[in-house]
């Protein structure tokens, strides 16, 4: 295993250890994923992009969940609950018009499809 790798994996875990201190946090969620990106788990990257993308929206940050959403269905296209989530996300864009602040609450897609444990 790369040096690279292995202190990815090694930064992975502070990250798991800080989510379990303030879970949820944006941030946090962000490099989880791309630290499972440099470790070649495009799937487990895929979880943190959606839940960031979840956090971001019940912050009502749309613009910003709906690009963590995007970066969950690069990494598994497949994610259906990222698909899922992407059209609410979509559909709150779609209401508010172009040059709303886009304020609408959106509904945590753990809610609606839970194919990720």
């Amino acid at each position: 295993m790369s040096q690279e790798k292995r202190r990815a994996r090694q930064k992975l875990r502070d990250y798991q250890r800080l989510l379990s201190l303030e879970p949820g946090n944006p941030d946090y969620l962000a490099e989880s994923g791309r630290l499972a990106l440099v470790l070649e788990r495009p799937r487990e990257a895929a979880r943190y992009y959606l839940q960031q993308a979840e956090a971001l929206g019940e912050r009502d940050q749309v613009r910003d969940a709906l690009t963590a959403c995007r970066a969950a269905l690069r990494c598994d296209p497949q994610l259906g609950r990222a698909r899922k989530f992407l059209s609410q996300l979509l559909s709150v864009v779609s209401m508010a018009g172009p040059k709303s602040k886009m304020n609408a609450p959106i509904v945590n897609s753990t809610e609606v499809d839970a194919d990720v444990p």
